[in-house]
C-alpha cells in the first residue's frame, strides 16, 4: 500500500466517521484546531482506520502525542504498516495475518468459505475483488480475533449477495485463494 493510498483512506475515515462536519479535511489539516478532534476522537479515528485498512496498526498507548496534523498521522500509520516488510519495533519480518470468512448468498442458497490465515489486505484480496463488482449487497465486518496460537489477528467477515453465476462456487473461491497464497510465497 502506498503512502497516498493510506492518505486517501485516513482522510475518508476522518470525513465519514470522525469529523463529518469538516469535509474540507486534508493532509495539512490540524487535528485539534481545524477538525476540532479531542483525544477520544483520535482513538476512534485510529480504530476506524485499522478497520478500514484491515490490519492492527498500533497499540493506542504507544501513539505519539505529537501527532498534530492528518499528514503526521498518515506518516505514522504508513511507518506502522511497514510497507518495506519489516516491523519497525523489532526489525523482524512482518506478517499481517487475517482470518477471512465469506458468506456468499446466491438465489438458490448460500455457502460459507473460511480462510484461516491470509497475508493479503482485504482491498487486495482476489476473492473480494472477484465478488465486489458482482455484488447485489455486501456487508463487511472487521473484528479482532484470537486464533488457536493465542495471537490476535484481524477477522474479516464478508457477507455478499451475488447473482446466480456458475463460476461463483465454493471450489472456485478456494482455488482463487490457493493461487494467491502460492504467489505470496
Amino acid at each position: 500500500m502506498t503512502r497516498n493510498e493510506v492518505l486517501y483512506k485516513v482522510i475518508a475515515v476522518i470525513k465519514e466517521e470522525v469529523a463529518p462536519a469538516h469535509p474540507e479535511a486534508n493532509e495539512t489539516s490540524r487535528l485539534y484546531e481545524d477538525l476540532e478532534m479531542d483525544s477520544l476522537d483520535t482513538a476512534d479515528a485510529f480504530m476506524a482506520i485499522q478497520t478500514r485498512l484491515g490490519v492492527k496498526i498500533c497499540d493506542f498507548a504507544n501513539v505519539p502525542g505529537n501527532l498534530k496534523t492528518v499528514g503526521q498521522v498518515v506518516d505514522y500509520i504508513y511507518k506502522e504498516l511497514n510497507i518495506s516488510g519489516t516491523n519497525a519495533n523489532n526489525n523482524t519480518k512482518a506478517k499481517q495475518l487475517a482470518e477471512r470468512k465469506f458468506r456468499i448468498k446466491k438465489p438458490k442458497g448460500w455457502f460459507d468459505v473460511h480462510i484461516p490465515s491470509c497475508q493479503v489486505n482485504l482491498d487486495n484480496c482476489p476473492v473480494y475483488k472477484t465478488l465486489y463488482p458482482l455484488k447485489k449487497s455486501i456487508k463487511v465486518e472487521n473484528l479482532p480475533y484470537t486464533n488457536g496460537d493465542g495471537n490476535t489477528v484481524q477477522q474479516n467477515r464478508i457477507e455478499v449477495e451475488v447473482p446466480d453465476i456458475e463460476t461463483i462456487t465454493w471450489s472456485n473461491i478456494y482455488r482463487i485463494c490457493n493461487e494467491c497464497k502460492k504467489n505470496k510465497r
